[in-house]
Order: C-alpha cells, then structure tokens, then sequence
C-alpha cells in the first residue's frame, strides 16, 4: 500500500497540483501500452528509472511468454484478444488463407486495416459494446473495424509520428471532458523492435534505445500526474516478444533439399510456412525429403505437419499456418532459398518454450493493483482478462486466457 500511494503522490507532484475528478467518474481508466520487442531481461540491462517506478509501486513479471509464432502482430492482438493467434486468426505477421484464397500481410493496409481477416472481440470492441469509450494509438488492429466496431478514437498507423507526440495524444485524449474521456487507451511504440533488428540484442544501440524508451515512459506518467484521471489511472507496460541475435552461419536454406518452385512460402525466419494447395503429393514429398534431409545432415530445424504440430502452438486446426511448417532451433533461421545477403542482427518468431529470449516484459501499477513486486512468468493470453477486470466489464465469452492473473495482482 505504501509503494501505491508513493506511486500515486509521485505522478500528482511530477508536474504540478492535479485536475479534480468529476464525481460521477467513478469508473477506473486503463492505459496500455506496448514497448514492442522489449525482452524481458532488458529491463535489468540498464538504468531505467521510469520502469523500475512502474515496478516498484506495482508488479512486474520475470517474463511475459508470448503465443507462437513470437511475432508482432499475432502477439499483439493476442494481448488485446486473450486468444492464441490460432484461435483468433492473425497467425503470423504475413500469411496466405487458402479458404479466403487470399494473402495477409501486415504491409498491406487494404488487407491489415480489413476487421474480417480478424476473429476474437480485441477489449476496445468489449469496452465500446459494453457503453464505455476506448482510444488507440497505432495498437495493431485498432484500425480495423472488427465485428464493425472501432475504437471511439483511432489513428491510422503513422510510423513516422514522433513518440512524443504519440504521447501527447494519449494525454489529450485523457483531458476530454469526462462524457467524452476515454476509459481504456492503448499505445504502441515500436523503437526498441527496430534497433533490435538491426543491431541486435545486445549491441550498444540496443542500450541507448532502451534509454529513449524510459524516456518516453516518464513523459508518459508525467502526463498522468496533470491529468484530470490522475490517481485513477491502471497502467499497464508490456511488450510482444523479445529478441535473439542471427548470423549468416546460422541459416537452414531448404533448397538444398527440395525445391520450392511454385509453393506458398510465408514469413522466413525462425519459422517458415509452406502451402501446397491442391497438390498433396508434392505436399508429401516435400514433407519425406525435408524430414529425411534435415534429419541426416543435421541441420538446426525441423519439417512438420501442421496437423502434427506441438499442442502448444495451437495451430493445428487453422489452415493459415501453412500445411507444413519447418521451426528453426533457436538462434537459427530458415529460408526457401539461400540468402540475398548477409545475416545480422537480431530476429524473433521462435517457440517460446525452447527460446526463453523470446520472454517479453508485463509491468502493471495502479489503484487497484497490489504491489507485489517480481512475480512469476505466465502467457500473455492472461492480459485480456485482466484489462477487462479493471475496466470493470463482462469480458467476451470465447477466451483462451483466463483470470489467474487478475487475481493474483489485483486488489
């Protein structure tokens, strides 16, 4: 209770004596946002005292594992969804669906701005449905229209807006006149993710953009402490996956063993998907001499069929994920071809059982959540459940996460 209360008085003195809450307000507001790739052990790398705030006063976790495959969009809509990417249908940041005979790419804004490609109820559509005002910045989704509802405010997706100013449009949005305030405002920055690509996880880079991301985080709560919703305020950091380094000697090119030509192939990387059509028998013999090949020479991966896939991936049942899938171990990537140049940087796609750098960060602080310090890692499934737990609506009747983790934080 005391962290709490610190916490509380930190962010109403950081800028000045805050706004009175209307009386009739008494619905908490939730603010989200997503520091994408930001890996868990990040966190312990380099001085960031406004996470280690946000720790302090709250919880943190040791890790946030992400669903498989460990990338953007999947995990992101996940979080929003408490979905595994199987289940809600965005299954990787680009895919072909051979039921819709159509190809998702997250490039493709005629195609990632399209709400029937996406399945699930994302909370800003619980929150909307439920009478209670929603706003996002960049989350991904938000700019679809899913189940035909929307944010009451979104932005399409801007990469060039300055994170500041991305800040300063949340703070905006949260001095609105209470009739017109939002209750649940998501966010998302994408600057750790990027350095990550392309210098690596642990290249000095990497440092000075987890520094510019605290940055951003502190002007975010000082923004918090002048808001009319301070004191009222349910934060919420997390990230989507975190980062591996790659290397040009660590690349499994399938063309040694098989070729290609005309096959569907999807997202090379630590996972490649490949679809066949109507052609079972190349499916199959491509399966027998990925499997044979792979197994005799070694190599750092593994052909499946999608409906032999580990359970934990839950893919089985989604045509999306391609008919076969090959999973590089981690560290490894592959690719249907070899190479057009070197390998460098960082990656990340990779099975977060076999790959605990894939581990993201979870931070939560706030009225209604208890300061409990470190607490265990869990699958961000449970991110939904919560949310809908501070916002105080009846969440969607179809969800993979469950409520484990509200009530192991929340008050």
């Amino acid at each position: 209770m005391r962290l709490l209360t610190l916490f509380t008085a930190l962010l109403a003195t950081l800028a000045g004596p805050t706004v009175e809450a209307q009386p009739d307000d008494a619905r908490p507001y939730v603010v989200l946002v997503s520091f994408d790739g930001f890996r868990a052990d990040y966190l312990d790398r380099v001085s960031l005292p406004a996470f280690r705030r946000v720790a302090d006063a709250g919880v943190r976790a040791r890790a946030m594992w992400p669903s498989f495959p460990s990338k953007t969009f999947p995990n992101h809509y996940t979080i929003v969804t408490g979905l595994y990417p199987g289940d809600h249908g965005i299954v990787a940041n680009t895919f072909w669906d051979p039921v819709r005979g159509a190809g998702f790419r997250i490039s493709d804004r005629a195609a990632s701005t399209d709400g029937t490609w996406y399945g699930g109820e994302p909370i800003w559509v619980t929150a909307e449905r439920q009478g209670v005002r929603a706003a996002s910045c960049f989350w991904p989704g938000s700019d679809a229209a899913i189940g035909g509802v929307r944010p009451s405010t979104w932005m399409p997706y801007d990469e060039s807006l300055p994170n500041d100013a991305r800040v300063d449009s949340v703070a905006a949005w949260l001095r609105r006149p209470a009739a017109s305030r939002p209750h649940l405002v998501t966010m998302y920055v994408s600057i750790v993710d990027k350095t990550g690509h392309e210098h690596g996880p642990g290249a000095a880079a990497t440092d000075s953009t987890l520094r510019e991301a605290d940055r951003i985080l502190a002007r975010l709560l000082d923004s918090l402490a002048v808001s009319p919703t301070a004191g009222r305020v349910n934060l919420v950091v997390v990230a989507d996956h975190g980062m591996m380094d790659v290397a040009s000697d660590r690349v499994v090119d399938l063309s040694r063993w098989v070729s290609l030509d005309g096959v569907r192939t999807a997202d090379p990387g630590p996972v490649l998907s490949l679809w066949f059509g109507a052609d079972t028998a190349r499916r199959d013999s491509a399966y027998a001499a990925l499997a044979r090949g792979l197994a005799a020479s070694g190599a750092h991966a593994r052909v499946y069929r999608r409906t032999e896939t580990p359970e934990r991936w839950h893919v089985r049942a989604t045509a999306r994920a391609g008919d076969l899938l090959v999973a590089a171990d981690p560290g490894w990537i592959v690719t249907p071809t070899p190479p057009k140049g070197p390998v460098t940087g960082g990656q990340h796609g990779w099975d977060p059982a076999v790959a605990p750098e894939m581990g993201a960060i979870f931070l939560a602080a706030g009225p209604d959540v208890r300061a409990r310090g470190t607490i265990v890692p869990f699958a961000n499934v449970q991110v939904y459940p919560l949310l809908a737990r501070m916002l105080r609506i009846t969440p969607a009747p179809r969800l993979d996460g469950d409520d484990r983790l509200a009530r192991a934080i929340l008050r």
